[in-house]
């Protein structure tokens, strides 16, 4: 019998968090390098690039490193998430106070050498985001198939984050996929305990709390759901009794930019603001998030595949929910849409990368309102989760053996941590 490759063994889990740990260092090299050389090498123009978004997670991380953790809501508008990503961020704004670097708040500045501290610190949440996606992939792939694919993943999902700066949605997308391993592998308190984490680092992980319910055993629902709930309660209940006002408007009722200069106005924006006016994207998440236990129910008594694909639909829908959307919106969606293709064999995995790829990128480079962009939108999410779900649907064959629609039993089997 022919021994097997290295390159086929299963993979160890630190093998896995070397990989993960280099392609994630790359990735958020190219991501500094592009910030700082775009604009003297292409454009002959002083500065940086540098998103915005950042400085809007670093202003309320400074009430944090001051011990002002109940009114961290109040340090400037546009901070939405529950307070786990300030706490995270303080230690990267202390430094960088201690070391007398200036930021991009109030006042933009073409070079603001924070980014210097922030921008590394920030791109760590990459590392968790890649593992978790690679042990979740493991065991359907070999590793040097896994690698090449993990790149792919890194530059269609972790790049976008980066670039709009965003790492708590990484870290909520590694901890919702996290959770699907967990989940995979019948371990419902880890799976509860992750998605918490996950919701505390952005709320749109929430959506998968009714699949996970769904999933556990009768006896276990109550005690999955307290698990999974209790740490974001706990986190927003001390900034909402202590600072109400502030609190309350960004956690519960966020105002909407209706006209911004980048990303993508939605073409139900006027009917989401004739609704709700600035707080049009209540509306639009409220939509989501009754969307998911439906989903859920639908496909309860199906595959864990099936489950997945769902719960990946539901992530889509955001882009067709909120009233204005960028492309960082895509990667929970597009990252648990790879995991299923992965399972699905590489025929789908190819076309599903390749889709994804081209969606993302089409967020990217084009911004503003038109109809054929949106058609074009419609078009590659449909195809795009027709690529995954054709081979979901499929019963399974007796003479299937490792391939096809036999390989979503490894994620009932799926590796974590």
């Amino acid at each position: 019998m022919a021994s097997r490759s290295p390159l086929d063994q299963p993979e160890s889990n630190a093998g896995a968090w070397l990989w993960s740990i280099a392609i994630g260092a790359v990735a958020g090299a190219l991501v500094m390098a592009y910030s700082f050389w775009w604009m003297p090498w292409v454009h002959a123009q002083h500065g940086w690039i540098v998103s915005n978004d950042i400085w809007i997670l670093t202003e309320p991380a400074r009430y944090v490193a001051d011990g002002a953790f109940g009114y961290l809501y109040s340090a400037r508008n546009g901070y939405y998430s529950l307070p786990l990503p300030a706490l995270l961020m303080a230690p990267a704004v202390r430094l960088y106070d201690r070391w007398q670097m200036v930021g991009g708040y109030p006042r933009t500045l073409p070079k603001p050498t924070a980014w210097l501290v922030v921008g590394p610190w920030a791109m760590l949440a990459a590392i968790p985001a890649l593992h978790a996606w690679r042990r979740l992939t493991a065991t359907a792939l070999g590793r040097l198939a896994t690698t090449v694919l993990q790149v792919m993943v890194a530059a269609v999902v972790v790049v976008p984050c980066e670039f709009w700066g965003h790492p708590e949605d990484l870290l909520a997308m590694a901890f919702l996929l996290y959770s699907l391993g967990a989940t995979g592998a019948r371990r419902w308190d880890a799976a509860a305990w992750f998605l918490a984490v996950a919701v505390c680092a952005k709320q749109w992980s929430i959506v998968g709390l009714p699949f996970l319910i769904v999933g556990a055993p009768a006896g276990r629902r109550l005690r999955v759901l307290l698990e999974a709930s209790a740490p974001a309660l706990a986190l927003a209940a001390v900034p909402l009794a202590v600072d109400w006002p502030d609190a309350s408007r960004s956690l519960l009722f966020p105002p909407t930019a209706l006209h911004v200069g980048s990303g993508h106005t939605s073409l139900i924006l006027p009917l989401l603001s004739s609704l709700a006016g600035h707080h049009a994207s209540v509306v639009g998440r409220a939509l989501e998030v009754v969307a998911a236990p439906v989903a859920a129910l639908v496909v309860r008594h199906r595959p864990p595949a099936t489950q997945t694909l769902a719960l990946a639909g539901v992530l889509m829908l955001r882009m067709f929910l909120e009233p204005v959307v960028f492309a960082y919106y895509l990667a929970p969606g597009v990252a648990v849409l790879i995991v299923v293709a992965v399972k699905a064999g590489p025929a789908v995995t190819r076309r599903v990368v390749a889709w994804a790829g081209v969606l993302v990128v089409w967020a990217l480079l084009q911004s503003g309102r038109t109809g054929w962009w949106w058609a074009g939108i419609a078009v590659i999410v449909v195809a795009l989760t027709a690529s995954a779900g054709y081979t979901v649907s499929r019963p399974p064959a007796a003479d299937r053996g490792a391939t096809g629609s036999g390989r979503f039993a490894g994620l009932d089997r799926a590796a974590v941590l």
